[in-house]
């Protein structure tokens, strides 16, 4: 048998303050305190009317209210019998007055309550409140110019014009500068372990200055130039590539040509030819006479011209003679020019003088009356209502365009039924419009409509937005769609970290930059060298590595070359003195002394530093 426990002591209810939720009796309360009854009471029994030790009570069905039962059989029914009458009172509470319970309606008041009512109440949980307008809750709200602050969280997926020099922290130094303005030398200024300096080299075609290649694992040098003949060949060159094919070549005469010393120091002659000229005669166009012509043993051609005047045709007018105030005309009959004169129309006179034309204005009446002076600039507009009185305004229009108006409460719609009907942001830069589909203010700003918001609330995920003011995104978490390993570069801008970004690049290790980088082992295709014409007598390897150089007198050359920099120079066949600057000659021979340029062909002459010494070898000729 078990004893009757309470579990809700309806006393301390009682004393509870009006109006507090705890002082409410509810039915899940009453429901329990009668289970604990019913337990107790089918367990136990009257000792003072009876003892019970087992069994049940025959002749009692359903114990009555008045001889301390239920009335009822099931526990709802049960229920039902305890508590006053329900009819027509639902959705009312149980009260009591310390003594007896009834039914009631709640009833509040803010004397009856205290503290701050919370969200899952019906209540906002907070006391303060900011900005203005109206309650934001949590889904897809719309705030006007919200000043954030500093979110715990925040998803900007649809969100816009983050200034990355202010609105992002975590990256590294110089990146934000680089984002910006993305150039090699702010790619360079925040990279920490690149090589070399200069502009970012990329795969295809890059133009390097001065690199260190190290070993290259393999290359195409077809257009390479510079290989130092003594150490970078091996072998005799072949006639197809430029070469003689051998180690002793020697100059052959032909007809009408001697051939007198040894290689390389050959001279080559011209021998025998004669020949005589009989006449010389010479034409002209039709419209010049020629005197003179043919000359068979000596004398003089004389050329005049034949007409008046020169015929358009031939680049003149065809004309000799003008009176005052006549023009040229083109004429499509002939393709000539027609003299002729200007005719006035009405209300303007034309006076022809010698050299000039004079138009003026003549005549002209009106009613409409001004005032006697004006401001410059000024719109005019009209007095009354009889639209022949017009007076100066207080708006002005500058020459650029310019409006100027004074300091009044004027009414200007800027109205338009929607966006699509706004004109173009582009042509009306600092233009505003009204939507009044969107219910919004825009401005035209950089190309584009711009909407102007207000300040309030957090942003959740907003649909849109500008953030040009916003600070502080995290790079490693406030930015979505960066690709894989982006997030880490950015805040870390290192060679390891963009080659794990990288997808597409070719080799590794540390970043290149285009001025003297150290490459090791590099693979270079389709190397193109630039070729110079060369118009002056120095030789600076900085305007191309192939130069080629038509002589026209006696000259002498002067070079600006670095170690491990080298030219190619091609001659013109030389009849001329040649003189070179101070280098060391290394021929087929060996010899050490400046070669002897052939007259006949074009010279190939290399030209290279190392060390601090300039050599120099004659390649052959072509």
């Amino acid at each position: 048998m078990s004893n009757y426990t309470k579990t809700t002591n309806f006393a301390t209810k009682d004393n509870l303050s009006p109006g507090n939720p705890l002082k409410i009796v509810k039915g899940t309360e009453i429901d329990t305190e009668y289970n604990n009854i019913a337990t107790a009471v089918a367990t136990k029994t009257d000792n003072s009317a009876a003892a019970i030790t087992g069994g049940t009570i025959t002749g009692i069905t359903d114990l009555a209210v008045a001889d301390g039962g239920t009335g009822a059989s099931t526990a709802a029914a049960a229920l039902n019998n305890l508590l006053p009458s329900q009819t027509s009172n639902a959705n009312k509470y149980l009260q009591t007055d310390g003594t007896n319970a009834t039914w009631d309606a709640v009833s509040l008041s803010t004397a009856d309550i205290t503290g701050t009512l919370g969200v899952a109440n019906g209540g906002t949980g907070v006391t303060t409140s900011t900005g203005t307008t109206n309650v934001v809750l949590s889904n897809s709200p719309t705030l006007v110019t919200p000043a954030l602050g500093t979110p715990s969280a925040a998803v900007l997926t649809n969100a816009t014009g983050l200034p990355i020099s202010t609105g992002v922290s975590g990256l590294g130094t110089g990146v934000a500068t680089l984002l910006a303005t993305p150039s090699s030398a702010n790619l360079a200024a925040a990279i920490t372990d690149e090589t070399g300096s200069g502009a970012l080299v990329f795969a295809t075609s890059p133009t390097l200055v001065t690199p260190v290649l190290g070993t290259p694992t393999s290359g195409v040098a077809t257009n390479l130039t510079g290989l130092p003949l003594t150490t970078g060949v091996t072998g005799l060159l072949p006639v197809a590539n430029g070469g003689t094919a051998t180690a002793t070549p020697s100059l052959v005469a032909g007809t009408n040509v001697t051939v007198t010393g040894t290689w390389p120091n050959q001279t080559i002659a011209a021998s025998g030819g004669t020949g005589t000229v009989t006449s010389v005669a010479a034409t002209v166009p039709s419209i010049f006479s020629i005197s003179g012509s043919p000359i068979t043993t000596s004398g003089t051609l004389a050329m005049t011209y034949s007409g008046t005047a020169l015929p358009v045709v031939n680049g003149g007018t065809g004309e000799t003679s003008y009176t005052n105030g006549q023009l040229l005309i083109g004429n499509t009959t002939g393709n000539t020019l027609t003299k002729a004169t200007l005719t006035a129309g009405t209300g303007v006179t034309i006076t022809n003088g010698s050299g000039s034309i004079t138009i003026a204005a003549s005549g002209g009446t009106g009613d409409v009356v001004g005032p006697a002076s004006s401001t410059d600039n000024a719109i005019t507009r009209f007095d009354s209502t009889t639209g022949k009185l017009v007076q100066t305004s207080l708006v002005t229009v500058a020459d650029d365009g310019a409006i100027t108006a004074p300091q009044v409460g004027s009414v200007i719609p800027f109205y338009y039924a929607n966006q699509a009907a706004f004109p173009s942001a582009a042509t009306y830069h600092g233009a505003l419009a009204h939507s009044h589909s969107d219910g919004a203010m825009y401005f035209a700003h950089s190309s584009a409509w711009v909407r102007l918001i207000d300040t309030g609330g957090p942003l959740g995920t907003p649909s849109s937005g500008t953030l040009t003011n916003a600070t502080g995104l995290p790079i490693s978490t406030g930015v979505s769609g960066l690709g894989s390993g982006i997030a880490t570069f950015l805040a870390t801008p290192s060679s390891a970290n963009l080659a794990s970004a990288i997808t597409n690049e070719t080799g590794t290790g540390s970043l290149v930059f285009g001025t003297a980088p150290a490459l090791s082992n590099p693979t270079v295709t389709a190397y193109t060298e630039t070729v110079y014409a060369l118009s002056g007598t120095a030789i600076d390897p900085a305007n191309g590595t192939i130069q080629t150089k038509t002589l026209g007198a006696n000259t002498t050359f002067t070079e600006s070359l670095a170690d491990g920099q080298s030219v190619v120079l091609m001659l013109n066949p030389v009849t001329y003195t040649v003189t070179w600057p101070t280098m060391t000659w290394i021929n087929a021979a060996g010899s050490g002394s400046s070669p002897t340029l052939e007259a006949s062909s074009t010279n190939v002459v290399v030209i290279w530093q190392v060390g601090g010494t300039v050599y120099g070898n004659w390649a052959g000729s072509a």
